[in-house]
């Protein structure tokens, strides 16, 4: 579309260029179209281009319109709590409320963010309400504002875009707003009664409505005016700019105020829930005006630009949507500045220093000072709960007990409390129940003798439950003496001393080996006659004692043939089957010499248990092909084709001459010969073409190409390609991916995906032309390997800078022109 002067070039290195969008059909005839954006930094409602492909004329239709969301903007959650979580309409839990409401706008996920962070400081029950319906966004305020009294701050935060008119508002979802004045009524109708107001409208064509609500004290902050009434953004589908400055400074100062730390009224969920009052909060949130708006000039410098020192020429062009002034803050009563409460004069001379019993009143419509009844500091360190009695602060007194019983605890009016120690020891209680004896020490410390514990076990370690005053023995783990001369290497186990029995073997297995229990020595008293025993001989079973000896029965070993000698091994245990002289044993028993045995004829007996070769000739079992004889050779039964045949793996005779594959033919007595070179095969490879022998018994064929060296436009995102067949040369007419012959001429063209993800690819042209789609590169393309053919659209899954070439042809000598589609679905 840059080619066709329809999307501009940036005029200036680091300017955004446009930014075009799929609008998806928003056109009368519900054709697919484009949106060009030449502001994508204004947030507000802006003229725009649109086109679109009219198929009655060939050709691009479109022209001015209004912008409108692009289909697929990030859109955070619908109703969702930011920062801390609780139920707004409680006053006693929450003394700090606010309420975001934002439109369709790629940004409001960064807005919401900002005030997210800055409201948790703050300690704020925070509700974000996306994307609402008018009545659903009036009603949140209505819900903001319920029991609101005089302890109670509410703050409105106003996120998006916005439609300008008769009746300015928010843009809530697609063409859907709520005016400026329904949200203003509301908060008026809902938060009179509220400490404090804050509005913030980080959108545009805000003009003066919040400023002239009838609220005292209020802080109102707009991110336009009249001279640039389009609020602006931080950067193309980003978060305002006002958000993205206000947010951080209100939440430092809220940092800076310890009001997230401030101590609770009561646990909600084990969530601390702070006391942030309408002063407090009215502080936060009026920063400096140019500090503000130098942050908003900063943010958008760094992001666009990349620097914080454009070109002149450049800073002046990014910042000329900002306007000058943002900071609105009204206290003015309706009747031209006289008071009508005490709270408007607290608004009005917020930051003036008064006496620590003095206050703002209203009194006949003015705001004076008089005498306050509230909390004050007297200044003495003696004091605490210090409040205000007729004009004078006063405290009660401090108590300045340490609970130490050895010191002496006095207040001063310098130092505050002061903690002196005893001169000489007095007895005391120093609390610990391990201990006896405590008296006060040097330096005020009460300490005492520690109590005795020991119960003379060398398998326990012995202390005191410093809780309960109870001794307390835990298992040791040490050496030791269990006091039994049969044991030796005693050790503590679970408390108990014990040791290992000590070892008496005589070797004799008609002995019973004991120890002596009472001098330690081994005793060996005989066994009584036949009591079982083992002689460890594994050729013996049933071993008895036998006048002092150990004796068993002879293990049978048989293994049922008469020509073998049977014999137990002694070191294992195991039979072993000799054959007699002059014999050999088989598996199927025992033959002389000079005999073969009856499951394998082409071995023979030639001495005791060793096998020779038959004679080589010598008949074996038939394998069942007719053609093959079946005869010993070299002790191995082989079947030898017969002259005149060969035959297949699968058993087939072949009679010489005759073929046995593609390119080998039957020579007779089993031996193939290859067909001459060229001879036409088939060598089952879809991807060749013209596959003959090789004179070598192979088939084989060349490669069919995917697409010829002559590569049209190159694609890219966003885009469509345009070209034509008309002229061409038939250079590939089959491919491996479709059965199907194209003669018509080819087109081609390459695209580098920019990052992983689906891609869309599609494609419009005459009848009987397709696409096929090709990884890689040419030399790929050579190789053959066509991915797919399609003649509608491809839906590619392509890795970050994965090349692909587009084919375009047609069957039956189709030609002409067409239009290739690229979209990058998964790319930003």
């Amino acid at each position: 579309m840059t080619a066709l002067s329809l999307v501009p070039e940036p005029e200036y290195p680091g300017m955004p260029a446009a930014l075009v969008y799929s609008d998806d059909g928003r056109a009368d005839d519900g054709l697919e179209g484009r949106t060009v954006d030449d502001q994508p930094l204004s947030r507000g409602v802006h003229a725009v281009d649109r086109w679109y492909f009219d198929p009655t004329i060939c050709g691009l239709q479109g022209g001015e319109d209004t912008w409108g969301p692009p289909p697929g903007s990030p859109t955070p959650p619908r109703d969702t709590a930011l920062g801390l979580s609780g139920d707004q309409s409680d006053p006693p839990t929450w003394r700090v409320r606010a309420l975001m409401l934002s439109g369709e706008d790629p940004g409001a996920d960064a807005d919401a963010d900002a005030w997210s962070a800055m409201f948790e400081e703050l300690g704020a029950a925070l509700r974000h309400v996306h994307r609402p319906s008018p009545e659903g966004a009036t009603q949140a305020v209505d819900n903001l504002c319920t029991g609101a009294d005089g302890d109670i701050s509410v703050v409105l935060v106003l996120s998006g875009r916005a439609v300008a008119g008769a009746t300015p508002g928010l843009l809530l979802n697609d063409r859907t707003a709520v005016s400026y004045q329904d949200l203003a009524t509301a908060l008026v109708e809902g938060c009179g009664a509220a400490g404090l107001t804050v509005v913030v409208v980080d959108a545009g064509f805000s003009g003066g409505t919040f400023r002239e609500m009838p609220l005292s004290p209020r802080i109102v902050w707009q991110a336009s005016d009249a001279a640039t009434p389009m609020a602006p953004r931080i950067e193309p589908a980003g978060g305002g700019l006002l958000s993205g400055a206000l947010a951080p400074l209100v939440a430092q100062r809220a940092e800076e105020l310890c009001l997230g730390t401030l101590p609770s009224v009561t646990e909600l969920d084990g969530t601390r829930v702070v006391h942030a009052t309408p002063d407090e909060v009215a502080r936060t949130f009026q920063p400096s005006m140019e500090v503000v708006l130098g942050d908003m000039k900063s943010l958008r410098l760094e992001r666009v630009a990349g620097t914080a020192e454009p070109a002149p020429v450049l800073e002046a062009l990014l910042l000329e949507d900002i306007p000058e002034a943002i900071f609105r803050r009204s206290t003015a009563t309706p009747d031209g500045g006289r008071c009508t409460e005490d709270g408007h004069c607290g608004a009005t001379f917020f930051g003036c220093e008064l006496a620590p019993c003095e206050t703002w009143r209203c009194v006949e419509q003015r705001c004076v000072v008089a005498l306050s009844d509230g909390l004050c500091d007297d200044q003495n360190p003696c004091t605490h709960s210090d409040y205000c009695l007729a004009g004078q602060c006063v405290g009660e007194t401090l108590s300045c007990d340490d609970d130490n019983p050895c010191t002496v605890d006095i207040c001063s009016v310098e130092t505050g409390c002061e903690h002196l120690p005893y001169a000489e020891p007095e007895p005391c209680d120093d609390q610990d129940p391990c201990t006896d004896l405590d008296a006060c020490g040097p330096g005020g410390a009460c300490t005492g003798e520690p109590l005795d514990c020991d119960d003379a076990n060398p398998c326990t370690e012995d202390s005191c439950d410093s809780e309960t005053g109870e001794c307390v023995y835990d298992t040791a783990v040490e050496a030791c003496d269990d006091g039994d001369p049969c044991t030796h290497q005693d050790y503590c186990q679970a408390g108990v001393c014990k040791g290992l029995a000590i070892q008496c073997d005589d070797g004799d297995p008609c002995t019973t080996d004991t120890c002596d229990a009472v001098s330690g020595e081994c005793l060996y008293p005989s066994k009584s006659e036949g009591s079982p025993c083992e002689d460890l001989d594994p050729c013996t079973l049933a071993d008895t004692c036998q006048a002092g000896l150990c004796v068993g029965t002879l293990a049978a070993c048989d293994d049922g043939l008469s020509c073998t000698l049977d014999t137990c091994d002694s070191d294992n245990g195991a039979c072993t089957y000799l054959p007699a002289p002059g014999t050999c044993a088989s598996s199927l028993g025992c033959i002389g010499i000079g005999e073969s045995p009856l499951d394998d004829p082409c071995q023979l007996c030639i001495a005791t248990n060793t096998f020779g070769p038959t004679a080589d000739g010598a008949p074996c079992p038939d394998d069942g092909i007719e053609c093959t004889s079946d005869v010993c050779a070299a002790g191995q039964c082989e079947h030898l084709d017969e002259p005149g045949f060969c035959h297949t793996a699968a058993g087939l005779c072949v009679p010489s001459g005759q073929a046995l594959g593609p390119c080998l033919n039957c020579g007779g007595g089993g031996v193939a010969t290859p067909v001459a070179s060229g001879n036409s095969c088939d060598d089952s490879d879809p991807c060749t073409l013209e596959d003959a022998c090789t004179g070598d018994g192979f088939c084989a064929g060349a490669l069919q190409a995917c697409c010829g060296d002559d590569l049209g436009s190159p694609g890219t995102c966003g885009e469509t390609v345009s070209g034509t067949t008309t002229g061409g040369v038939d250079a590939v007419s089959n491919y491996s991916c479709n059965s199907s012959t194209y003669d018509g001429p080819e087109a081609f063209h390459q695209f580098v995906a920019p990052c992983a993800g689906q891609v869309l690819i599609t494609f419009e042209g005459p009848p009987n032309m397709s696409m096929f789609l090709v990884r890689g590169d040419l030399d790929t393309c050579a190789a053959g390997s066509c991915e797919s053919a399609t003649p509608v659209a491809f839906y590619p899954v392509l890795a970050e800078g994965e090349l692909i070439t587009i084919v375009v042809d047609g069957s039956n000598s189709a030609s002409g022109a067409y239009t290739i589609t690229l979209s990058c679905l998964a790319c930003p």
